[in-house]
C-alpha cells in the first residue's frame, strides 16, 4: 500500500489543466455572445424595414400615415403582428412631415424593444427620403 499521497506535480497538471478549460469555455461564450448580437440587430432590422415599408405603402394608398403609434405588438391598420418574432415583440412609431419634411418626404422613426434574449435592448430606425446613401434607413442602438 502506498500513501505518499498527491504530488504537487500532480497538483499543478489538475489546475493547468482547469484553467485551459476554463479558457477555452470562456472564448466560445465570448464568440455566442458576438453571434447572438448580430442575430439581434438582424432581426430588429428587418423589423424596422417592415414598419417603415408598410408606413409607405399605406400612405400610397389612403395619401396619409399613421402617425404616433404608441409602443404596442398589433397595428391592424398596417397589418403589423410582432406577436409571433423571437427577440422584437413590440414597437413604436412616429412620422413627422412638418418643417423640412412633408407628405411626400416624412421622416419616419421606428423603435423596436428586445424580448428574450434581446431583453432590454432597443433599436432604432430612421427612414429619411433626403438621406443620399443608397439605404435610406439609419439605425442605432
Amino acid at each position: 500500500m502506498n500513501n505518499r499521497g498527491v504530488t504537487i506535480i500532480e497538483i499543478i497538471i489538475v489546475v493547468v489543466t482547469a484553467l485551459l478549460l476554463v479558457a477555452v469555455f470562456a472564448s466560445m461564450v465570448s464568440r455566442n455572445q458576438a453571434k447572438m448580437q448580430n442575430v439581434y440587430k438582424n432581426e430588429a432590422r428587418i423589423v424596422i424595414k417592415d414598419i417603415v415599408n408598410k408606413q409607405r405603402m399605406y400612405h400610397a394608398r389612403f395619401g396619409s400615415y399613421v402617425n404616433n403609434i404608441p409602443e404596442t405588438d398589433v397595428h391592424s391598420g398596417l397589418d403589423i403582428d410582432l406577436r409571433k418574432n423571437e427577440y422584437f415583440r413590440t414597437f413604436e412609431s412616429r412620422v413627422e412631415t412638418s418643417g423640412a419634411y412633408n407628405p411626400i418626404n416624412p421622416r419616419i422613426t421606428v423603435n423596436v424593444f428586445g424580448a428574450g434574449g434581446a431583453l432590454g435592448m432597443t433599436v432604432s430606425g430612421t427612414y429619411d427620403r433626403n438621406n443620399t446613401e443608397d439605404d435610406k434607413i439609419k439605425f442605432s442602438l
